[in-house]
């Protein structure tokens, strides 16, 4: 397996590059010739799966250079197909597909040759539908326990949309604020005025009672999302974006794994008070 090519099959967003011009023809027969194999979500499935890619499918036309050749001796050609028009942002340089070994779902890739570098600009099913449905397939929480602010910074990452992408992380964690203030609220020592007070990372240290433990131990990086609204370019974003994900993947599966731990412990508490009764 080819750790470059999986992230550029199933993570990559469209319309970035995928090599500059210097590595153009190396990463076009890399793509083109592989018949590796990839773990992935399918949507054939409902669940992941192993992909093989295979070899070659082109759509080549309107003068694009395509890398031509079975052997040492690779050459650019140029073809023509006026029926592909301009789908997907512009003339299409080849087709990659990969193939579920489970169900024979495929995934379609496209790729175009523009301004010097090598461009992922089509992708069916999206890589939103394949990073959100990894994310429902593999955390260990029901759907409807995971915030749609995460699905929707997936889906803007996925569109290259980097920024606007951590504005959504960062939705998820004031949401988790909010929830927790709303509880500790309750409690007859609250003080509304002292909380509202504190910035953001105060907040999270003040409410660690009724946090997940990875939130208060990890409280820095509201500063981070915030800073990456603010100051980061879309660049930055993106290389940070996956370890920030990463982290509140872990505190929404911590958060989970309280609340079914405050129901057991609910249930058992009923169960023993019933059991008291009865003996008496």
């Amino acid at each position: 397996m080819d750790i470059e090519l999986e992230k550029q099959y199933f993570s990559l967003g469209l319309y970035s590059k995928v090599t500059d011009d210097k590595d153009y023809l190396q990463m076009v027969k890399n793509i083109k010739w592989d018949e590796d194999t990839y773990d992935g979500f399918c949507k054939g499935c409902s669940k992941s799966s192993v992909f093989k890619a295979i070899k070659n499918i082109e759509i080549n036309h309107n003068f694009i250079p395509c890398l031509s050749g079975n052997g040492k001796n690779e050459s650019l050609k140029c073809y023509t197909n006026a029926a592909v028009g301009d789908c997907f942002g512009g003339a299409i340089n080849f087709e990659k597909r990969l193939i579920c070994t489970r169900c024979g779902f495929f995934i379609h890739i496209y790729y175009k040759y523009d301004n010097a570098a090598l461009i992922k600009v089509g992708s069916y099913p999206s890589v939103a539908d394949l990073q959100i449905g990894c994310l429902l397939n593999e955390l260990s929480i029901p759907k409807h326990s995971i915030p749609k602010e995460l699905t929707k910074a997936i889906g803007l990452k996925a569109h290259g949309a980097y920024i606007g992408a951590f504005s959504y992380l960062r939705r998820v964690y004031e949401n988790l604020i909010v929830d927790a203030a709303t509880k500790a609220s309750k409690e007859v020592d609250w003080n509304e005025g002292k909380f509202n007070s504190l910035r953001a990372q105060d907040k999270i240290k003040y409410l660690e009672k009724y946090l997940p433990l990875d939130m208060v131990e990890n409280r820095s990086a509201y500063g981070i999302l915030s800073k990456g609204i603010h100051e980061l370019s879309e660049e930055e974003c993106n290389s940070n974006f996956n370890v920030l994900y990463d982290l509140i993947i872990m505190i929404i599966e911590e958060k989970e794994e309280q609340k079914r731990k405050g129901m057991r412990k609910e249930k058992l508490r009923a169960a023993l008070s019933e059991i008291s009764t009865n003996l008496k």
